[in-house]
């Protein structure tokens, strides 16, 4: 399993720069820029997440041109989520690990 790192501080399951899911969505495409994690829940402030975040997470991977991708899942093994845009929703966040074929 990939060490994922996020920098997408508005979501509801980052925990210090960890995520508080076991397993991760991300979407994507052929670029960078068209990845996404699908994952990704608004924080309200408030969490209803129990449990300790951890390096160690699952993958689930839609980027089928990225060369991390095996049968649609992450094969790095470390994976940085990070905020693209403002940060308000997931089409604002991507994976920055993609490494296109």
């Amino acid at each position: 399993m990939p060490n994922l790192s996020c920098s997408v501080y508005k979501c509801n399951y980052n925990s210090d720069r960890l995520c508080r899911l076991n397993n991760i969505d991300v979407s994507g495409g052929e670029r960078i820029d068209n990845t996404c994690c699908s994952s990704f829940s608004e924080s309200s402030g408030a969490t209803n997440c129990s449990g300790s975040a951890i390096p160690e997470t699952s993958i689930s991977c839609k980027a089928c041109d990225c060369t991390y991708n095996e049968k649609c899942s992450c094969h790095a093994d470390a994976v940085e989520v990070c905020t693209c845009h403002s940060g308000s929703g997931s089409h604002d966040s991507e994976c920055s690990t993609f490494n296109k074929r």
